[in-house]
């Protein structure tokens, strides 16, 4: 222990014959882990006791960054410059991220297109390893993200990077860990609601949406409701419904007595399973639980192209600015995973760090949305808004 000169504490799991099992573990897993895993896993790093170190492996930083760390003529095809910044061991390349892309996403063709999939990937596979840990409160005490930033630029273990760029697992992060929240399980395909308050929450109304993948509506429920103090309890199992693609969306939404809304998540789910492989020889150290069968999402390749309506205004005080953004989709098809950044307006370069109050949203047809940043920069800035399927 601290103090002493044994510097291997143990070999094998002790319990106290006095106080029983701690409930802590740190099983993992660090690498491609499929969301189903956190609601489902019972013998290493799923939602029960406290995971003291663990994530879902790789968080690609966004392109901007990547042009920063590796040569420009050695940026696509992926090669050995994006393994110098991998990690050792098990860890050295991006093989069971690329592999995850390529089968659930479609192979990509360009680096710009790798991009857009990456950060999809980067939020998918995060939110649920907190929400997994939300649901199953009253059995999994806590979770610690491996890890928080990264300490040079590179692949592995990050909500924001070197340069202080998020990738889309910190707005995932962000999402999964509000306070009041619904959640899609992914482990029995229903939709929890969760509330962190240490008080109840009360006359709180639930509305649950499905959409196929040409965005049209195939389920629309409300569910009125209380939540007590610390609480995560089921309120609606998804029903089999005609006319459900292999990719579809499902998108949750919380409002207050007063229909204001408090609350929003957002899914893009598949009709085919992963499967995962508890069987697989990964030697004597079981570092993640790997995929036999990949979810599919290949159709969101086909989303239609469209534009957003957008208006936005900065304010100052010094260096210190304020970003309002309004956007509004006037269109008949969702808007996927929009992603605002803010520039130098002279040279181009990200602002960074900024701090949104949401990125990488989604908006539904005829949606709204207000999104406000803050951040710090003497020069004048300029707004950039990105988007899976815009322009």
């Amino acid at each position: 222990g601290v103090g002493s000169d044994q510097h291997v504490i143990g070999s094998e799991d002790v319990i106290s014959e006095i106080s029983g099992s701690s409930g802590v573990k740190m099983l993992g897993p660090y690498a491609y882990t499929a969301p189903v895993y956190w609601f489902t896993d019972t013998q290493f790093g799923g939602a029960y006791g406290f995971n003291t170190e663990t994530g879902p492996g790789a968080q690609v930083p966004q392109l901007e960054s990547l042009k920063k760390m590796i040569p420009e003529d050695q940026l696509w095809p992926m090669g050995k410059s994006w393994d110098y910044h991998c990690g050792r061991y098990e860890f050295s390349d991006l093989s069971r991220f690329t592999k995850a892309i390529e089968e659930r996403y479609g192979e990509p063709g360009s680096i710009v297109e790798f991009d857009k999939k990456a950060q999809a990937m980067n939020y998918e596979l995060m939110r649920p390893m907190f929400e997994a840990f939300q649901v199953e409160k009253k059995k999994a005490t806590g979770i610690v993200q491996w890890m928080l930033n990264a300490a040079w630029p590179k692949m592995y273990w990050q909500l924001y990077d070197y340069y202080l760029n998020p990738t889309a697992a910190l707005y995932a992060t962000q999402k999964a860990c509000s306070p009041l929240n619904l959640i899609y399980n992914y482990g029995d395909n229903q939709i929890y609601a969760v509330n962190d308050h240490l008080y109840q929450v009360k006359d709180l109304m639930a509305r649950i949406r499905v959409y196929s993948i040409e965005s049209e509506i195939l389920l629309d429920e409300q569910i009125s409701l209380n939540l007590e103090a610390d609480s995560s309890q089921a309120i609606y199992k998804l029903k089999e419904l005609d006319g459900l693609t292999t990719t579809y969306f499902v998108d949750l939404r919380l409002y207050n007595g007063e229909q204001q809304e408090i609350g929003n998540n957002f899914y893009w789910l598949s009709t085919k399973e992963e499967v995962l492989d508890y069987d697989a020889d990964l030697g004597p150290f079981a570092f993640h639980t790997p995929s036999k069968e990949y979810a599919d999402f290949k159709q969101l390749n086909s989303l239609p192209r469209i534009e957003l309506e957008e208006t936005h205004s900065f304010e100052r005080d010094g260096s210190n600015q304020q970003l309002e953004v309004i956007l509004k989709n006037n269109t008949e098809h969702i808007a996927f995973l929009i992603n605002l950044k803010v520039q130098e307006k002279e040279s181009g370069e990200l602002i960074l760090p900024i701090f949104w109050n949401d990125n990488f949203l989604s908006l539904l047809p005829g949606e709204q949305r207000k999104l406000v940043a803050t951040f710090n920069y003497e020069g004048e800035a300029q707004l950039n808004i990105e988007g899976w399927n815009l322009g």
